[in-house]
């Protein structure tokens, strides 16, 4: 990292930004567009620097708002498992439930109601790919809830977890 910015460690995008600027990977459109150059190397390296900080709490509140409709990715693994060695079971509930489960809840609702309101407009395997990677997600949530000692988190996943299998409504 450059010794020339010292990351706020409190808006992880803010500091991602900040950092390219720093290190003139920045450049003005002349419509007054902000143009970053590099940002996923920048992204790769204020991650990093974030979690060697423990600063996850910005980490978390940045990753809850990416849209985790149909896959996760080495941010969120790498994130949870540094929530799960330190036992955060509030910044974990914030990252999956309100980020990836609230992604993937919405969108198989959304698909539960189309479907219920006109039968057969979308394809089977498209209604199967949303309904599994929500059973993912609810199950994963039920096993962290399980290592976290959180029995009532766990019961509440599974009455969801019942609610998909037998085609209602999330």
């Amino acid at each position: 990292m450059s010794t020339e910015y010292q990351p706020g460690f409190r808006d992880f995008q803010r500091d991602i930004e900040r950092y390219l600027v720093s290190i003139g990977k920045c450049e003005k459109q002349k419509d007054g567009m902000t143009i970053f150059h590099g940002y996923n190397d920048a992204l790769e390296l204020m991650f990093t620097h974030y979690l060697d900080e423990g600063a996850v709490e910005p980490l978390v509140d940045h990753f809850r708002k990416w849209n985790w409709e149909w896959s996760y990715n080495k941010y969120l693994l790498e994130l949870t498992s540094a929530l799960e060695m330190t036992r955060d079971w509030a910044s974990l509930l914030i990252l999956w439930e309100k980020g990836v489960l609230r992604a993937r809840k919405k969108h198989y609702n959304d698909i539960w109601k189309l479907e219920k309101a006109k039968p057969g407009t979308l394809k089977q395997d498209e209604l199967m790919k949303v309904k599994t990677l929500l059973l993912e997600v609810l199950r994963k949530l039920k096993e962290f809830a399980r290592v976290f000692g959180k029995g009532e988190d766990s019961e509440r996943y599974e009455k969801m977890i019942n609610n998909v299998q037998q085609g209602r409504k999330a």
